[in-house]
């Protein structure tokens, strides 16, 4: 399997980037755009309208409601509207809701005949160049802001679709740590705990490339070494200016046509729980994930020393027997729960999560899933339960 990187045309990335927008949707001749917002990004956008309508931008906006997966039915309503008001430009901006949202919407209005069920990695779509652009402004969304050519669903069936396609990538992404500023600790932990399952994942999958693997260590080592900086100090902006870098690079990282285990497992537990983020519960489940490959290949505990070993020269960190312990003393510095039993999460609620999870992948999320060892399923009840407590 060749091994694929995927980016948009513009990034920018520096304090007060958000400046810089108007300049880029003057660039690319955008007169009239439409905005998609979720719950993260409500503390911006007043500024943002005043702004449009300074330059004379005509806006419409959709605000999305709630948090997590969006759903079939809201995706193809905001499209018709979308597709009514005619922009030049889709701008999303928020955390994962925002970001997956204006991926299919911008597709389902460029292809309005097309059905998302039948998007794979190899359907042709074409839409780089196409009106309405995608922009995407992402609030530190972990894992969902560096999966550039991914987004996840929820069917008519209320089963979760990820997709994978490279006309999902944006036109243009705008990364301002300045936004960071007011989101919850919460919010910040989910990044971490996604990005971390993104790279960590990504750098030991087999078909990962000298390219990939070069981009997913630089993602772990800034998440290492900024991490607490950041969450002790909302207002440090070169520390969350480097988390939202490890973001994007560890999304970037993933060359293969799906997604790490780790991420489709906490996905599938988040929205079944309802009260716990996919980058958290991905975080919780990445240290088990990681010792199970360790037991069956050896390749793998190599590439995990080699991480060790990159940290503690580059970083001087304490001599550790193996990268679980790291992680386990970064999970300790930020505060991230090590077990979902620490969320106060009902263990027979958990029992369902687990039945959901083996359901999911059985039922195709499955062959979404990249990793360097297949676990049968007695091995992902095996993870599941040392996750709980």
């Amino acid at each position: 399997m060749m091994s694929e990187v995927v980016l948009p045309r513009i990034i920018i990335q520096r304090g007060s980037a958000l400046g810089s927008l108007l300049d880029v949707l003057s660039d690319l001749g955008v007169s009239k755009v439409y905005l998609i917002a979720d719950e993260e990004s409500r503390m911006v956008i007043n500024n943002l309208i005043r702004s449009f309508e300074s330059k004379g931008i005509e806006h419409g906006i959709g605000n999305l409601e709630g948090r997590g997966i969006p759903d079939e039915i809201e995706i193809k309503a905001l499209a018709s509207l979308i597709e009514e008001f005619k922009p030049d430009a889709i701008l999303a901006i928020g955390s994962v809701k925002a970001v997956f949202t204006s991926k299919l919407v911008g597709v389902l209005t460029k292809r309005p005949l097309l059905n998302l069920k039948d998007i794979t990695p190899v359907t042709r779509i074409s839409l780089e160049f196409e009106k309405p652009l995608l922009v995407m402004v992402p609030l530190c969304a972990g894992w969902a802001t560096g999966c550039l050519r991914t987004a996840v669903y929820r069917d008519a069936e209320n089963n979760l679709r990820p997709l994978v396609n490279k006309s999902f990538a944006p036109h243009a992404i705008v990364l301002d740590p300045n936004l960071t500023l007011r989101l919850t600790k919460r919010t910040f932990q989910n990044a971490v705990g996604g990005l971390l399952a993104q790279a960590m994942e990504s750098y030991l999958y087999s078909f990962s490339s000298d390219l990939t693997q070069s981009l997913a260590l630089h993602s772990i080592r800034l998440a290492f070494e900024y991490s607490e900086r950041a969450f002790n100090d909302p207002t440090d902006v070169e520390a969350w200016e480097r988390i939202q870098q490890a973001s994007l690079m560890s999304g970037v990282t993933c060359g293969a046509p799906s997604l790490p285990l780790s991420l489709l497992i906490g996905l599938s537990i988040s929205e079944t729980l309802r009260i716990i983020p996919s980058g958290i519960a991905s975080g919780i489940i990445l240290p088990k994930l990681l010792m199970f490959y360790e037991q069956y290949n050896e390749d793998v505990r190599e590439r995990l020393l080699k991480v060790k070993s990159f940290l503690e020269a580059l970083l001087s960190l304490e001599y550790k027997e193996s990268l679980s312990e790291h992680l386990d003393e970064l999970y300790s510095r930020i505060g991230f729960p090590r077990h979902f039993s620490e969320l106060a999460i009902n263990k027979n609620n958990y029992e369902t999560a687990i039945d959901k999870v083996l359901e999911s992948l059985s039922s195709g999320l499955y062959r979404f899933a990249f990793s360097p060892v297949k676990p049968a399923v007695e091995h992902i009840i095996d993870v599941l339960k040392r996750s709980y407590e």
